[in-house]
């Protein structure tokens, strides 16, 4: 009996300790159509980011997110739910429960709250209280995942460590033909024409979940020159998806529509 009681905790301490490595990382409080981050339905409500620190998937399913102590569970991750190795899961705190993707049923009050990480237990991993927030402005962990929360530029589903507090200015057009799609999407940012310096970027697609689809391409950006070209989504389940340009300094996100 006694044997078979120390496996127990053993097995609990353990499950307790690989849960650990999930974090609140980033959040939007307040949010309108300018943020160009939208739910399937069209809406821009606030939403919350998690990260996952560890180097292995991690089974979301009985995980918890509120913004209450005493009600833990006002978000709870059905069966079936993960998080990537080192990546990122979304939920949309919006109280629209039928639509597409993780919603809670709660929304972040721009005022000020808290919101609270719970693991399946319902012990606490996580939670970060915060004051009055600007539209389309997250609170974000710098360094990414481990750091303290400031405020900056949303990098929806992606690392943080970009310090930028907007949109970048040097683009100057934006076009994603067709949207909606039904498999082949041609991308395009226009560079402004007083763009003169160089900025590294990554170019990335993310579904509705923030879970990382795959990289569009990783360069550097230069006056007189702009960033194009095509890819082929047909694989992919039909759904709204999420195309993030991030550079050192700021980060832009535009949705479209795969429909086959």
């Amino acid at each position: 009996m006694r044997i078979l009681f120390t496996l127990k905790f053993i097995a609990l301490a353990l499950f307790m300790q690989a849960q650990a490595n999930i974090v609140i990382n980033e959040f939007v409080a307040s949010s309108d159509s300018l943020s160009g981050i939208s739910d399937s339905e069209g809406g821009y409500p606030d939403w919350i980011e998690l990260h996952n620190l560890e180097s292995t998937t991690v089974n979301l399913a009985g995980y918890m997110v509120s913004d209450n102590y005493t009600i833990i569970d006002k978000f709870v991750f059905p069966a079936g739910s993960f998080i990537e190795a080192n990546g990122y899961v979304i939920i949309w705190a919006d109280k629209d429960l039928e639509d597409e993707g993780y919603h809670a049923d709660f929304r972040l009050q721009a005022e000020g709250e808290r919101v609270i990480l719970s693991d399946p237990t319902g012990g606490y991993l996580d939670s970060i209280g915060f004051g009055q927030q600007e539209t389309n402005v997250a609170m974000a962990r710098i360094p990414n995942g481990t750091g303290d929360f400031i405020f900056r530029a949303p990098t929806f589903s992606a690392n943080n460590d970009a310090t930028g507090i907007s949109e970048p200015d040097f683009i100057e057009k934006v076009e994603l033909l067709p949207n909606p799609t039904d498999g082949i999407l041609s991308y395009e940012y226009i560079l402004n024409k007083n763009y003169e310096k160089k900025s590294p970027y990554s170019l990335r697609v993310y579904d509705l979940y923030g879970k990382f689809v795959t990289d569009l391409d990783q360069n550097t950006l230069e006056n007189g020159n702009s960033i194009s070209g095509t890819i082929d989504l047909s694989d992919l389940p039909n759904g709204f998806y999420f195309l993030n340009l991030q550079t050192n300094e700021s980060t832009l996100t535009r949705k479209f529509l795969l429909q086959k």
